[in-house]
């Protein structure tokens, strides 16, 4: 499950950078906007998404399956509609 919520991360960084790269296109969250406004959008996203990834990798036992199951759908739901 780890590695394909790995995949799911790394997934949603691609879509969101190759989105957030046309014209036109604005991140919807509020805080996201401007730690890429002050970061840049990959830096930002790399950042985010491995301080996402290590607490994940490091909490996983403590947190019921159910719950990691929970996560990667809604992370699939979030890369399908990037």
């Amino acid at each position: 499950m780890l590695y394909f919520l790995t995949f799911l991360q790394l997934a949603d960084i691609w879509t969101t950078h190759k989105c957030l790269s046309r014209p036109n296109t604005v991140e919807s969250n509020p805080l996201l906007n401007k730690l890429f406004a002050k970061l840049g959008i990959l830096p930002a996203l790399i950042i985010m998404k491995g301080s996402y990834l290590a607490l994940l990798w490091w909490g996983a036992q403590y947190v019921p399956v159910e719950l990691l199951y929970a996560i990667a759908a809604f992370y699939c739901w979030v890369v399908w509609n990037n």
